[in-house]
C-alpha cells in the first residue's frame, strides 16, 4: 500500500496595520503589513475603493506581493472613501479576508470639520471580482 502526503493550502490571514501615509485633496497613499499567516507565498494584493456619497465602487487594482502600498489618485476633495486590501496566495489564488479603512480627502490641505476620518472594518468577502493589470 502506498501512502501519499499532500499539503492543503489555506487562504492567507488578513493584512494588518492598514494606514494612510499621505492624505491630500486628490490622492491618498495606503500602506499595510503582510499577513502574519500567509499559508504559502503571497502572489498579490487587491485594492479597491468606494466613494461613499454616491456609493460608487471603483475597479480593483492588483498590487504585486513585494509592494505593500498603493497610491490612489484622481480623487474628489472633501469626500469620504473606503479602501480595501485583500491578500491572495500565489498558488490556487486563495484569497484572504479583506481589511477596509476609511478616510476623507482634504479641503485646501485640511480635513473637513466635524468628520470622523478613520475607522476600521473587517469584511470576510470582497464586493466585486474585477481586476486591472
Amino acid at each position: 500500500m502506498k501512502l501519499f502526503q499532500s499539503s492543503l493550502l489555506t487562504a492567507p490571514s488578513a493584512v494588518f496595520e492598514v494606514q494612510f501615509t499621505s492624505v491630500q485633496s486628490k490622492y491618498v497613499n495606503l500602506t499595510w503589513r503582510p499577513p502574519k499567516q500567509p499559508n504559502g507565498k503571497i502572489g498579490y494584493y487587491v485594492t479597491y475603493w468606494i466613494k461613499h456619497e454616491a456609493r460608487i465602487l471603483y475597479p480593483r487594482i492588483q498590487v504585486p506581493s513585494g509592494r505593500l502600498w498603493c497610491l490612489v489618485t484622481d480623487l474628489k476633495p472633501s469626500t469620504v472613501y473606503t479602501f480595501s486590501v485583500t491578500p491572495y496566495n500565489l498558488r490556487k489564488h486563495l484569497k484572504g479576508p479583506s481589511v477596509n479603512k476609511s478616510t476623507s480627502t482634504l479641503i485646501d490641505g485640511r480635513f473637513p470639520q466635524g468628520l470622523v476620518t478613520y475607522f476600521l472594518l473587517y469584511f470576510p468577502k470582497p464586493i466585486l471580482e474585477c481586476f486591472l493589470d
